[in-house]
């Protein structure tokens, strides 16, 4: 078996650095509510049923930031609050949890939802489309249907 995570002084392996940015249940949890559960304020992610605790998700939100993972703004509503979105760098993390996902539930069993596992496996474009437009801020052209965050553009009482 390879050396390739023993010693300080081994040189740079890409796995090992992925562990060291993602490795722990809160930041990867965080990052899949992002990108599949439309969470983007604190007090959302704190409503995770997984019960992350405040100092820990103030953490995790600061480095992902820091890494240029998640970008943070002002509420365009509430001054008091902080809306997060993927950068484009961390947009470009999904197809590595899609298909962290399906391997899990191909060989742990843990079920996708139908709707969302349909997007995954056969309109993953219009899907990550959804994703930049989402994190960009902008209106996406086209989501796929039972996409999380599918809209329906007829129901839009003309907001800009």
């Amino acid at each position: 078996m390879s050396k390739v995570f023993e010693g300080a002084s081994a040189p740079p392996c890409p796995l090992r650095r992925f562990v060291e940015l993602f490795g722990d249940r809160w930041t990867l949890l965080i990052l899949r509510d992002l990108m599949f559960g439309e969470k983007s304020e604190f007090g959302e992610f704190l409503s995770a049923r997984e019960g992350i605790a405040t100092n820990m998700l103030a953490d995790r939100l600061r480095r992902l930031e820091r890494r240029g993972i998640v970008t943070r703004s002002p509420h365009p509503t509430d001054a008091r609050k902080r809306v997060y979105r993927l950068s484009r760098k961390g947009v470009e993390l999904a197809p590595v949890l899609i298909e962290a996902a399906l391997w899990v539930e191909k060989h742990e069993g843990v079920e996708i939802p139908a709707a969302l596992r349909l997007d995954l496996k056969q309109d993953r474009a219009t899907l990550m489309a959804e994703l930049r437009s989402r994190a960009l801020g902008a209106e996406p052209k086209t989501a796929p249907a039972g996409c999380v965050g599918a809209r329906d553009p007829s129901n839009e009482t003309g907001k800009n």
